[in-house]
């Protein structure tokens, strides 16, 4: 490693210098544009948990396990809140847009 003493008076040309200036000015912005992205609130693991209920669901009143009118309520209730989760995530609100 050299010390700084030596590298003090050392003679660096204007282009080594350019380079890294334009190299810390694009990691400057990218970092920027990083932080600059809203947070996202979404978990990925709720959509999963809407296929799941979804697949039950289904499952349920395939076998006859759900009565037709337990099918119906818990679909009624599961599209209502796939709506809503579909309005507050990035693709929902652009469609509603």
């Amino acid at each position: 490693m050299r010390s700084y003493t030596a590298l003090r008076d050392k003679d660096v040309s204007r282009d080594e210098w350019d380079r890294i200036l334009g190299r810390l000015d694009a990691l400057d912005e990218e970092i920027n544009r990083a932080l600059a992205r809203p947070a996202r609130i979404e978990e990925p693991r709720n959509a999963d948990r809407i296929v799941a209920l979804q697949t039950r669901i289904d499952d349920g009143r395939t076998s006859g396990r759900l009565s037709r009118t337990e099918g119906r309520d818990f679909q009624l209730r599961l599209d209502s809140i796939r709506r809503e989760y579909l309005w507050m995530t990035e693709g929902g609100r652009k469609e509603a847009l």
